[in-house]
């Protein structure tokens, strides 16, 4: 009796999620490009609850944000995934993707939970006037 073996690629491509866990040799820069994206995504969620529950106000968390989101992301992909980021246009093209939108998410979840956790602060403030 001969087993079958069922007709399958050789080398599945690795999901986005395993290439950004555990790296890749072969990148496209759509694929770095996305996860790049959402790195920025968790960097802002990560750091808008940081700053809201502590309270940090003003300049700080907002400079904060920018460098860790961006130094994180540098650091990432050219130390962690090993990527060489001239080959896909330099680090200006990984500063700017996705900065907006995960920007404007820190600033929601910063705002959220500054004002939840400052509002019984905030009510006693008011009465008192």
């Amino acid at each position: 009796m001969s087993v079958e073996k069922k007709n399958e690629p050789q080398h599945p491509a690795k999901s986005m999620l395993a290439k950004a866990l555990f790296g890749d040799d072969n990148w496209d820069e759509e694929c770095l490009c996305k996860i790049v994206y959402w790195f920025k995504h968790v960097v802002a969620v990560v750091f808008g609850l940081s700053c809201g529950i502590l309270g940090i106000t003003g300049a700080t968390g907002i400079l904060g944000f920018l460098f860790a989101s961006n130094f994180g992301a540098i650091h990432y992909y050219s130390g962690y995934l090993g990527v060489d980021d001239e080959e896909f246009g330099g680090k200006s093209k990984f500063i700017n993707e996705g900065l907006m939108p995960s920007f404007s998410l820190f600033l929601l979840i910063w705002i959220y939970f500054y004002t939840a956790s400052n509002a019984p602060e905030m009510l006693m403030n008011m009465g008192s006037s």
